[in-house]
């Protein structure tokens, strides 16, 4: 408590007159008992709200970390099921891949064996179709085309043959390249030479 004293003199007479200031507690001293309990009550409030946010900020950082680490979660499932779906479309492409060269030798296969039935063909029909008086001193076969060399007994053997070989299906393009007398010991006879491509026999 501090007091002060003040002297005033008067006109009739010399007296005194005390005055008192009270410097207790600052500034909060000059509030009414009302005035201090309303701020207090305000600073309940602001304490109250601050307390309440920092809960609804913690409650709220809580629940987007559980959200995240569940959409990390889902986001490595995903991940898992676009790894396996790539790795059965490769195997597939493997597949197909290996499924097209298959495809391409049985092609293969297919034409080296319809072109060997052919040539078989094609050669059991000439057995068929070559006179008694016409024999072979060597029969070729390259690039789908037949080499004829042989000996006839007469022209008309030799003419017979190559008219069997022209209207057949498994000779084309027949054209006798050589036809000369030669001595044997069984005598003179047509040595010939005949070219004739194999026929798109199936």
């Amino acid at each position: 408590m501090i007091k002060v004293n003040l002297l005033r003199s008067r006109a009739e007479g010399v007296g005194e007159e005390t005055f008192a200031i009270s410097a207790q507690g600052g500034a909060a001293s000059s509030l009414s008992r009302s005035d201090q309990e309303e701020v207090i009550k305000k600073i309940g409030v602001a304490l109250l709200a601050t307390v309440g946010l920092f809960i609804y900020e913690w409650y709220n950082v809580d629940v987007q970390s559980k959200r995240a680490r569940t959409a990390q979660a889902e986001v490595k499932v995903i991940e898992r099921k676009l790894k396996a779906i790539n790795d059965e479309l490769a195997n597939y492409k493997d597949v197909q891949d290996e499924s097209k060269i298959l495809e391409d030798k049985i092609s293969i296969l297919k034409a080296l064996s319809k072109v060997r039935l052919r040539e078989v063909k094609s050669l059991d029909f000439l057995q068929s179709i070559t006179p008694e008086a016409v024999w072979y001193k060597n029969v070729e076969y390259k690039d789908k085309v037949f080499k004829l060399d042989g000996y006839a007994m007469t022209d008309d053997a030799l003419s017979q043959l190559i008219k069997e070989l022209e209207s057949s299906i498994y000779f084309t393009d027949v054209i006798l390249m050589k036809a000369s007398e030669s001595k044997q010991s069984s005598g003179t006879v047509k040595a010939f030479q005949i070219q004739a491509n194999i026929g798109d026999v199936g």
